[in-house]
């Protein structure tokens, strides 16, 4: 009787056992899975820094591994917890950027073609910049593409997820494509909506249970071998004002800065918003009633306000480099400071102005001379290709604008201002607000004389530009005395130097467009998203 009992239990025994070991080996083999989605054929060079740690205690294997987080930083190349990229063997070493860009098994996550195609479009700027700087040294006031790495344990990813992913922020992410020659068409992150194309590259996302905003991304190629289509990169000038701009926000000119303050920031990006800063720098609302006309006369023009872009905006071009292409932050008007007819126009009423002029206003007279001597068409003509200008054109821009700035702050000598007195800076405001307030009127002022016959710089050579642009220039100079009275108004009542530093203030617009290239961006994306670290998920 006893055996049977014996036999009975050894076999419920084994079975215990048999159900035991399953349930281990089951263990051991789930650990395993997460090991195998961490391989080469999924993360490729990456899986080096993927290894399994055994615990005794629970019996089973942890798999831990190593995925980018990628951020937008200053550029400093001692850390050693992060890796600039710029392109360089070395830098795509350390990145474990792929060699091979074929998968024919179509099993790699997008990331890792993600991290070639940020190192493409930084190399040129990185170049420019390393010629003139020491690529060791750390660089302050940049936001470079930089990867810090981070350790995860598959036992933490989602249900959902099947491959690592690699993380980042939508601020970074969102600036990173813009660079690359994306175009942002629906950018709702916090929907979960990013659809964007351009440049070679497709990014869409969608939500993840457990996770959030997971992102998809596409490299678009020619053929099968591998190569993407071509696009040459800008070379976006890579600083914290310039990103700003994407958003459709200005970072205001240092010189506005008051009380060791950092300088504002005006949103332009939108309609509602550019009328929100024109009623901030003009609360008696001028400035927004006449740019309601000109929307009135054709829907979408900014002309005569876009004059604030090169007014307010610091100077973006890094210093003897041709890393000086910035995204427009508002609309598509580039306005009359970047067309060469209405420099022409300029320069004759300076002429006529100087007859009674001021030696600031002579001064900027032999500036134009000099440029337009020195650089023809590149300064007051059609440029033949913006990116092939030469470096000291640019050079001498700076030095003349640096000069503008001397003027504005009061640094140069008396002798240099009309009747002896320096120009207080806390007006430099004041007098962009008195010309924003009354250039959008010289739209319907120019072309009605066009219209009418009676233009009176009909004989200028235009190169091709529009006519009645130079006509709107004169009547810049028409509402001078407009200037005057609302200077006297905040507090200026010097009408000669009024005079004299708005003459200035056209003069500096010139050299700031002249120095800068604009990058043809569709509209800005929503400025609420400038700065923010929603984080985002790219499998």
């Amino acid at each position: 009787m006893s055996d049977p009992t014996a036999i009975i239990a050894l076999i419920v025994s084994m079975v215990a056992l048999v159900v035991a070991l399953a349930q281990l080996l089951a263990q051991v083999i789930g650990t395993v899975e997460g090991y195998r989605r961490c391989q080469a054929a999924v993360m490729g060079a990456w899986a080096k820094k993927t290894h399994r740690v055994w615990h005794w205690r629970q019996c089973r294997y942890e798999t831990l591994f190593t995925t980018p987080e990628i951020a937008l930083i200053p550029y400093d190349p001692s850390s050693s917890e992060s890796v600039a990229m710029t392109g360089c063997e070395e830098s795509r070493k350390r990145t474990f950027e792929m060699e091979d860009k074929i998968d024919p098994s179509h099993q790699l996550v997008c990331w890792v073609y993600l991290l070639s195609a940020l190192h493409e479009s930084i190399a040129p700027v990185a170049r420019e910049v390393f010629a003139i700087i020491p690529q060791g040294q750390r660089v302050n006031n940049t936001t470079w593409p930089t990867i810090h790495f981070r350790q995860r344990s598959w036992d933490f990813m989602p249900p959902d997820v099947v491959r690592p992913y690699a993380t980042t922020r939508v601020n970074d992410i969102a600036i990173l494509a813009c660079r690359a020659g994306v175009t942002w068409k629906d950018f709702r992150p916090a929907e979960g909506i990013m659809e964007g194309q351009g440049g070679g590259h497709i990014f869409s996302a969608t939500t993840v249970r457990g996770i959030g905003v997971m992102l998809n991304y596409t490299r678009i190629s020619d053929g099968d071998d591998g190569h993407s289509s071509q696009f040459r990169g800008h070379l976006c000038v890579c600083t914290p004002e310039a990103d700003m701009m994407w958003f459709g926000i200005l970072g205001g000119n240092p010189m506005l800065a008051r009380q060791d303050k950092l300088p504002p920031r005006y949103r332009v990006g939108t309609l509602d918003e550019l009328y929100g800063t024109l009623w901030e720098i003009d609360p008696e609302g001028i400035a927004v009633k006449h740019c309601n006309e000109t929307q009135r006369r054709q829907a979408g023009l900014l002309h005569g306000v876009c004059d604030i872009v090169p007014m307010l905006a610091p100077w973006l071009r890094q210093p003897c480099s041709l890393v000086n292409e910035y995204p427009r932050p508002l609309g598509g008007t580039k306005g009359l400071t970047w067309h060469c007819t209405a420099y022409k126009v300029f320069y004759e009423e300076l002429k006529k102005y100087n007859r009674d002029g001021t030696w600031q206003t002579r001064q900027i007279a032999i500036y134009y001379e000099q440029l337009h001597q020195g650089y023809g068409q590149e300064w007051d003509g059609v440029s033949r290709g913006l990116t092939t200008r030469h470096m000291d054109f640019y050079d001498t821009l700076e030095r003349m604008y640096k000069e503008t700035t001397d003027y504005f702050t009061g640094a140069l000598s008396a002798y240099c201002y009309a009747t002896d007195n320096k120009w207080q800076q806390s007006h430099y405001i004041d007098l962009v607000s008195a010309h924003l307030r009354e250039a959008p009127r010289s739209f319907a002022d120019g072309e009605r004389d066009v219209r009418e016959g009676r233009g009176i710089y009909d004989y200028l050579n235009t190169d091709g530009d529009r006519y009645w642009r130079g006509e709107a220039m004169y009547y810049y100079w028409c509402y001078m005395p407009d200037y005057v009275r609302y200077m006297s108004q905040r507090g200026c009542k010097n009408a000669q130097l009024v005079e004299e530093a708005w003459i200035t203030l056209v003069f500096r617009a010139f050299l700031w467009q002249r120095a800068h290239i604009p990058i043809e961006n569709d509209q800005p994306i929503p400025s609420q998203y400038y700065g923010s670290r929603l984080p985002i998920f790219i499998s």
